[in-house]
């Protein structure tokens, strides 16, 4: 869900064209796809909060925590979230 209300909030200020972000059932709109979509947890917010302050955005930290707990790539170009340890996906 971190994904989701992010990309809800760049759609909104303009900054990222996904029509579909304001489609009040993308959650099942991307299950439907085969995607995994989560709620936001407190291990996952815990982890995060623990991280080195090498990224300071709440979002992408929350991310790569995730990542790192369900052991699965990121998809992004932001390199700051290498200093995690996860498996990025993105030049």
């Amino acid at each position: 869900m971190a994904s989701l209300w992010e990309i809800s909030i760049k759609s909104s200020l303009g900054k990222l064209n996904f029509p579909p972000a304001d489609d009040p059932d993308l959650p099942a709109l991307l299950c439907a796809e085969g995607f995994d979509v989560q709620p936001i947890s407190w291990p996952v917010i815990r982890r995060a909060s623990q991280f080195p302050w090498h990224h300071r955005d709440p979002f992408d930290r929350y991310i790569a925590a995730e990542a790192l707990i369900r052991d699965v790539p990121v998809l992004s170009i932001d390199a700051k979230l290498d200093h995690y340890g996860i498996e990025r996906i993105g030049e």
